[in-house]
């Protein structure tokens, strides 16, 4: 578990924090001082532009499936669903629901990555409380990728059987 201690202030009002960890070290850093005593956020910083975070969001998209072994099953998978719900002639609703199914692992896909990201940055040695934090992630994918495959196999027997079972 991190500890985090106060130090004071340093510049202008910046608060120096000390983590330190039981398996990771110790690590010193000031957090930016975008939020000052008696200043909101707005006024100390102006907003991102859009075009930024947009930049931003596919930067993380490349780093999220850079290396990630999970995509080389995700895109096939992603490109057979669409293809046999196409083939099917899956109604809207359906085409709505395995959207939503893949859009699900996917995102989860890339929160887990982003958790191994921060793991390896923030912890070069062996932490069981961060094996469990990733074993924990992994298990979120797991659990949406069964049930988005459970709930594809029902509209596709169902349409299936619509289809040819008549």
């Amino acid at each position: 578990m991190a500890r985090v201690a106060d130090e004071g202030t340093t510049g202008s009002d910046c608060l120096s924090v000390r983590v330190s960890s039981l398996h990771c070290g110790e690590a010193s850093f000031d957090l930016k001082c975008w939020a000052h005593k008696n200043t909101s956020l707005a006024e100390s910083e102006p907003p991102m532009h859009w075009s930024n975070k947009f930049r931003n969001a596919f930067q993380g998209l490349k780093y999220g499936v850079a290396g990630q072994s999970s995509f080389l099953v995700h895109v096939p998978a992603t490109i057979g669903v669409l293809v046999m719900a196409g083939v099917l002639r899956c109604a809207a609703w359906q085409w709505c629901v395995l959207g939503i199914c893949i859009a699900l692992v996917w995102t989860l896909e890339l929160v887990n990555s982003a958790i191994e990201l921060l793991a390896r940055g923030l912890c070069r040695e062996q932490n069981e409380w961060v094996g469990q934090a990733l074993d924990t992630a992994s298990a979120a994918v797991l659990v949406a990728s069964f049930f988005a495959a459970v709930i594809g196999a029902s509209i596709f027997v169902q349409q299936g059987w619509a289809l040819w079972g008549q």
